[in-house]
């Protein structure tokens, strides 16, 4: 089997979709990348738990700078970041 190629547009949909992609979706997707582009889309979702609990000057809990949902607080009861 051969290298994979570099895709850089999977690479930044899969940076960009790390918060909502399907969980299935993203593995199918990060398993066709080559190592390199592992590599880059890891380092994004290494960087997922400072960027969930960075606050916002406008937000009071945590999370809510990552998800943006523009409902907030009253999105707290649907939210997957708030499920119990």
């Amino acid at each position: 089997m051969g290298r994979r190629k570099n895709n850089p547009e999977l690479v930044q949909e899969l940076i960009d979709g790390r918060w909502t992609m399907d969980q299935e979706e993203f593995e199918e997707k990060y398993f066709s990348l080559s190592s390199s582009d592992m590599s880059k889309v890891g380092e994004a979702i290494d960087g997922m738990d400072a960027e969930f609990f960075e606050e916002d000057d406008d937000d009071d809990e945590p999370g809510c700078s990552a998800c943006g949902n523009p409902a907030y607080p009253e999105c707290k009861a649907s939210c997957p970041l708030f499920d119990d």
